[in-house]
C-alpha cells in the first residue's frame, strides 16, 4: 500500500504483511500464510490518480532533500538552489503566505520541466505501473485492486472477505499540499501526462482533459494508450503508453 492509512489497517485491523509484489508472489507460491484449511492468503494493492501521485510524490521527495544538496543529482542544483541549506521550519514558512506558496509552486514548475523520469533519485518518485509488473510487463496478480479516494469502502469490502469486524478508519498524515495546483501551467500538466503516461495507461485512469487538446500540443508530445500485441511475453493483448 502507498498509503499510510491502508498500512495501518491492513495491519493492525486483518494481521496483514506488507510486501513487494514480487516477494509477495515468492510468499504464495511457497505456501506460507496460508491457513490450517489451505486457503491462500488475499492480496490486495492501493492504487493513486497519477497526477495526484505525482504532486504528493514531489512533496515528500522534496522535503527529504531539504539541507542535504550531496542527495540531489547535480542536474537539479538548479532547481533545489533556494532550499538546500534550509530547514523544514524554515521552509515551512514558505508555504504559510501567498508569495511563499507562488515561489513553490515555480520551484516545482522548474524541477518537472528538468525532470526526465528515467533515473529517479528518490524511492517516492518511481510510478506505481512498474512496481507491479514483471520486467516483462505482464501485472503480478493481485486479488483487490483499489483506489486510495475509496480506500473506506474497498477495507470494508476486504474485511467480509477476509471474516473481519469493519476496521476503524484512522486519518493517515495530512497537511495542505504545500504547491498550489491550481496555478499550474498547461505546459506543466502535459509533462506530467509524459512522465505518468504508463501509469495512466496501464491503471486505466483517465488522462486530464488538458493533456488531450491535439490543437494545442506538438505532435509528438501527445500522450496516448494503445493496445498492442507481443505473442512473446503474453497470449493477451498488452497495453502501452506512446507519445504521438
Amino acid at each position: 500500500s502507498g498509503s499510510s492509512t491502508g498500512r495501518h489497517v491492513m495491519k493492525y485491523s486483518f494481521d496483514a504483511k506488507e510486501h513487494s509484489p514480487k516477494k509477495c508472489r515468492r510468499f504464495i507460491e511457497s505456501g506460507e500464510g496460508f491457513d490450517v484449511q489451505g486457503k491462500k492468503p488475499l492480496t490486495t494493492v492501493s492504487l493513486r490518480n497519477p497526477l495526484s501521485r505525482f504532486y504528493a510524490s514531489y512533496d515528500e521527495m522534496h522535503v527529504r532533500r531539504l539541507g542535504k544538496p550531496d542527495r540531489i543529482p547535480a542536474k537539479y542544483n538548479a532547481w533545489m538552489k533556494d532550499y538546500k541549506d534550509w530547514t523544514y521550519d524554515q521552509y515551512k514558512e514558505l508555504f504559510e503566505t501567498k508569495e511563499g506558496v507562488r515561489k513553490i509552486t515555480r520551484s516545482f514548475e522548474k524541477f518537472v520541466n528538468d525532470y526526465d523520469g528515467y533515473h529517479p533519485f528518490d524511492v517516492h518518485l518511481n510510478l506505481q505501473a512498474p512496481a507491479l509488473a514483471h520486467k516483462n510487463g505482464k501485472i503480478y496478480p493481485f486479488d483487490i485492486a483499489f483506489d486510495t479516494h475509496d480506500m473506506g469502502n474497498a477495507l470494508k469490502d476486504i474485511a467480509k472477505k477476509v471474516g473481519a469486524p469493519p476496521p476503524e478508519i484512522i486519518r493517515g498524515r495530512s497537511y495542505p499540499r504545500r504547491i498550489n495546483t491550481s496555478d499550474i501551467s498547461p505546459l506543466t500538466l502535459r509533462k506530467i501526462c509524459q512522465l505518468s503516461a504508463i501509469d495512466f495507461c496501464c491503471l486505466n485512469y483517465p488522462l486530464p482533459t488538458v493533456c488531450l487538446d491535439d490543437e494545442i500540443i506538438p505532435i509528438g508530445e501527445r500522450v496516448r494508450c494503445r493496445w498492442i500485441d507481443q505473442p512473446s511475453l503474453s497470449d493477451e493483448p498488452m497495453i502501452e503508453a506512446v507519445l504521438i
